[in-house]
């Protein structure tokens, strides 16, 4: 009887340590944390809500809703507006923020009224700056009724909150930086009769996409969008003459950038950095100063312009031309005349040339179209670096004597085409081997 009772409770115990063991097997993982939240916006102006998904733990950056004739004041995470949201903090739940705003656009206002001046007679204002924070900005015509023709220097610069500025027409003048590191800024309305922006007048905008430059202006000026990360279209009007010194450094979303006839010449340094997919110039502009592409890339480089025409640009460095940063060359103009031809390969990127004329320091560096040459006895200088990193240089034909290819100054090493070619032809000869009884070989006549 002991035995049985003895067996009955090990066989209780047996089947309840089964039972504790089978529901630890069955025990449920802990739900894992969600991977993203909502995060809703209402801009409480009567449009819907907007909602996306945002990444656990991840800082969400700020956004300034534009309202016009009213001011951003900031997102709230309740309707009553009695807790602002701190856009340093880790998204870890899910959110609705509340745009709140203030009729209280802020004051344009001019320094002339303080300055003793006598406003009699056909005197015109300058808007030396703005006290608010509204985003949509329309500058006024007139004030205290005097018009008003220009922005002055340091303007808006610095302001965080607007995003759009629409410049009346009647105005003449934007100063210097008078828009510089008003980092929202995303559009400006340039009229026509501005004739006048100085210099850095839109540096380290980051968020401006588009802007015109009327034609009555006679220069870009030097640094006007420098670190302009977004600008992505830029019309230059026919009568502009110069591009300064690194106007477009930085800038990073550049489409098609069109130089009209009347640019002559680009400052240095002043697509540095630059990313653009094409650059469009025409025959007048023969001035190329200093690095004027440096660390820049595109996808194209188009030449309103013959190749006769293209060897009388005057590049002041090998990054100064363009096909440095690009490898091709469009040409969109033949040439007719003996000195220089050109054959075309779809989409008419240069592929050989025939030229008869001196040839300037870096014209054809880092071409990558470029197969054959043929050199005739009009050649008698070839400057520096002409055609370094041509690197899919093949064939070059000379159509004078040996004696007058040993008579060549090339400049470089890299002055002479065959540097970068496989094989020289001279009068109608392969060059092989040599054997020269004049002493008198130039400098560089068989580098490569």
């Amino acid at each position: 009887m002991k035995k049985f009772r003895m067996f009955v409770i090990i066989a209780l115990m047996v089947s309840l340590c089964g039972v504790v063991f089978t529901a630890c097997g069955k025990k449920k993982k802990p739900t894992p944390p969600p991977t993203h939240y909502t995060v809703t916006y209402d801009t409480c102006d009567g449009q819907e809500p907007t909602s996306s998904l945002v990444e656990a733990a991840s800082c969400l950056d700020e956004t300034i809703p534009l309202r016009e004739g009213y001011v951003f004041m900031g997102w709230y995470v309740d309707k009553n507006y009695t807790k602002a949201f701190d856009f340093s903090t880790q998204i870890k739940k899910n959110y609705t923020f509340y745009a709140k705003w203030s009729n209280d656009v802020g004051e344009i206002f001019s320094t002339d009224f303080d300055n003793d001046l006598s406003l009699s007679g056909n005197i015109t204002l300058t808007i030396s700056g703005y006290i608010g924070k509204t985003a949509i900005i329309s500058l006024p015509t007139s004030l205290n009724g005097y018009p008003i023709a220009s922005v002055a220097d340091e303007a808006f610069k610095d302001n965080k909150y607007v995003s759009s500025v629409t410049i009346p027409d009647g105005f003449v003048t934007i100063g210097q930086s008078a828009f510089a590191g008003c980092k929202n800024l995303e559009t400006i309305s340039i009229p026509s009769s501005i004739n006048t922006i100085k210099s850095s007048a839109f540096a380290g905008c980051e968020k401006l996409t588009a802007a015109t430059i009327p034609s009555g202006v006679p220069e870009i000026a030097n640094n006007i969008f420098d670190g302009c990360l977004k600008l992505e279209n830029v019309t230059i009007g026919e009568g502009v003459l110069r591009v300064g010194n690194r106007a477009f450094n930085g800038c990073l979303a550049l489409n098609n950038v069109v130089l009209p006839s009347s640019v002559t010449e680009v400052g240095g340094e002043a697509f540095k950095g630059a990313r653009l997919h094409t650059l469009e110039f025409y025959s007048g502009l023969t001035k190329f100063y200093e690095n004027a592409f440096e660390d820049c890339t595109m996808y194209d480089v188009v030449y309103h312009g013959t190749i006769d025409q293209w060897l009388d640009i005057d590049f002041s460095s090998y990054y100064s031309n363009p096909t440095s940063s690009c490898g091709r060359l469009r040409v969109e103009e033949e040439d007719e005349s003996e000195v220089a031809r050109i054959n075309h390969l779809a989409p008419d990127y240069v592929v050989s040339l025939t030229i008869n004329k001196n040839i300037k320091q870096y014209a054809f560096v880092g071409m990558q179209t470029l197969n054959d040459l043929t050199l005739g006895e009009g050649v008698v200088e070839i400057g520096k670096d002409a055609f370094k990193n041509c690197d899919n240089f093949h064939y070059v034909t000379y159509l004078g004597s040996i004696n007058q290819w040993m008579n060549i100054d090339f400049q470089s090493y890299y002055s002479n085409p065959v540097s970068a070619a496989h094989e020289l032809t001279i009068g109608n000869v392969d060059i092989t081997e040599l054997n020269i009884e004049s002493s008198a070989i130039g400098n560089y006549a068989f580098a490569g």
